[in-house]
């Protein structure tokens, strides 16, 4: 919970720890997908103003898959610890993916690598959503609720 004095009155950013760990992954998505725009603009003016349309939009992964997820989850008081770092780390790999896709396709390069970082991700995509569900329907049987 962060509080801020303000005018002599305190005021409450937070109502609890989840709502302030999305915050901060909201804030460190923005701040991926601004480096990730950067690094393109980078990488364009070296590779003598070659583009690839992967490395162009590589962007969208943080900022769709992180910032507007985690702002929608903002507003559910639901967390999982584990879904959590699957979910980021899908998010992380498939931008990866993106972006070595990009290099190969302007240096004019082919490899197979990029297909394994996709496999890779929609498996944590799938752990993310699934682990939580099961952990749901594991702990009502427990609790004789089925």
């Amino acid at each position: 919970m962060v509080k801020i004095l303000e005018k002599g009155v305190v005021v409450t950013l937070f109502t609890s720890d989840i709502k302030k760990t999305y915050f901060w992954t909201i804030i460190i998505y923005v701040i991926a997908t601004i480096f990730t725009v950067i690094f393109n603009a980078v990488y364009y003016q070296f590779s003598h103003e070659v583009s690839s349309r992967y490395m162009s939009l590589a962007f969208l992964y943080p900022l769709l898959m992180g910032v507007i997820v985690y702002v929608g989850l903002f507003f559910i008081n639901w967390f999982d610890k584990f879904a959590y770092n699957a979910y980021n780390a899908g998010v992380a790999t498939i931008t990866m993916a993106s972006i070595l896709l990009g290099v190969n396709e302007i240096a004019g390069a082919d490899t197979i690598y990029y297909k394994y970082f996709y496999i890779v991700a929609f498996i944590l995509f799938g752990v993310s959503i699934s682990y939580p569900l099961v952990k749901l329907i594991v702990n009502r049987h427990r609790k004789g609720e089925v």
